[in-house]
């Protein structure tokens, strides 16, 4: 049987926690390991057990989203999140996506979807559906890398490129690709370079804008 998923909920609102609580109650592939009101009691009880995934309102009080994921992501770089918010303002999405939360989803949202987001973060690093794609992808392109037009890519680190885009990992792409998983960890971080990304939504957008996708940038 494969190991849990173990999951941190931070959300202020008792209602929302028990909801969480009688989803994961039901399934035998998550562990809850602990319920907070905030991102700061987030971190103290990091301290204390170990967490696969964060399932983050923005909103809390004491220390909210914003403050709580660049210093969860710093002290636990292993620790994933998925933010969870009645809000879907993109720049508000954007934003947490580029400090480096992994996905985004509604409180809307059902919850066979919930479990597929937190599956999807734990094997492919991120999840987002098709609507934050889009604003992720084409509606901030004041932030595409400004080397763009001059970067050049190697015939295999657009192969990776596509891949990563496809949400596939390390160890899927260098079987793909007859390569070992430490060469392909090699090009992600050229790809990165090269780019000038600094997230993964950067990465995406710059696959996009340089054709590596089947969607059209325009």
């Amino acid at each position: 049987m494969d190991q849990k998923i173990k999951v941190l909920i931070v959300e202020d609102q008792k209602l929302m926690r028990d909801g969480y609580i009688s989803i994961f109650k039901e399934r035998k592939d998550f562990w809850i390991v602990g319920e907070v009101n905030n991102g700061k009691e987030a971190i103290e009880l990091l301290d204390e057990k170990s967490a696969d995934i964060l399932i983050l309102d923005i909103e809390m009080p004491v220390m909210d989203a914003f403050q709580a994921v660049p210093i969860i992501k710093k002290c636990f770089p292993e620790v994933k999140i998925l933010i969870v918010s009645m809000h879907e303002e993109e720049a508000l999405t954007r934003e947490l996506i580029s400090m480096g939360a992994n996905g985004y989803l509604s409180k809307n949202s059902s919850d066979s979807e919930l479990c597929i987001a937190l599956h999807a973060i734990i094997k492919d690093g991120f999840y987002f559906n098709k609507n934050i794609a889009k604003s992720l992808l084409f509606d901030n392109k004041k932030d595409l890398p400004v080397t763009l037009k001059s970067v050049e890519l190697t015939e295999t680190e657009e192969k990776v490129l596509r891949s990563i885009c496809d949400g596939k990992t390390s160890k899927e792409i260098g079987k793909e690709l007859n390569i070992s998983e430490n060469t392909i960890e090699f090009h992600r971080k050229n790809i990165f370079k090269k780019s000038n990304s600094k997230s993964l939504a950067g990465l995406i957008k710059y696959a996009i804008r340089k054709g590596l996708t089947g969607l059209n940038p325009q």
